[in-house]
């Protein structure tokens, strides 16, 4: 998170001083759904939600679709993305 303050984006620190900054807008904030999915890929709508949710469901949709290789042997490699949330999550991949 330093490095996002370092590097002139502010979708780090300032969040933890200013939650309020998290907080998905009530009139259009539902939970994450799964649009688009193929046996090894995935579109994540965010509905709104915090970024971090977002980015949560992906990878864990992500690890169940590399887990789930024995089943029908799609390989070790999985793309799952997600959009429309109400939040950045800036640099802290």
């Amino acid at each position: 998170m330093t490095c996002a303050e370092l590097c002139g984006n502010n979708q780090g620190l300032v969040k933890m001083y200013q939650p309020a900054l998290m907080a998905p807008s009530p009139d259009y904030a539902g939970k994450p759904i799964t649009e688009r999915e193929t046996s090894t890929s995935a579109v994540i709508n965010a509905n709104q939600s915090p970024g971090m949710l977002a980015a949560i469901t992906a990878a864990d949709l992500a690890a169940e679709k590399v887990s789930s290789k024995g089943e029908n042997d799609n390989g070790p490699i999985s793309i799952v993305s997600s959009y429309n949330s109400s939040t950045s999550s800036g640099q802290l991949a």
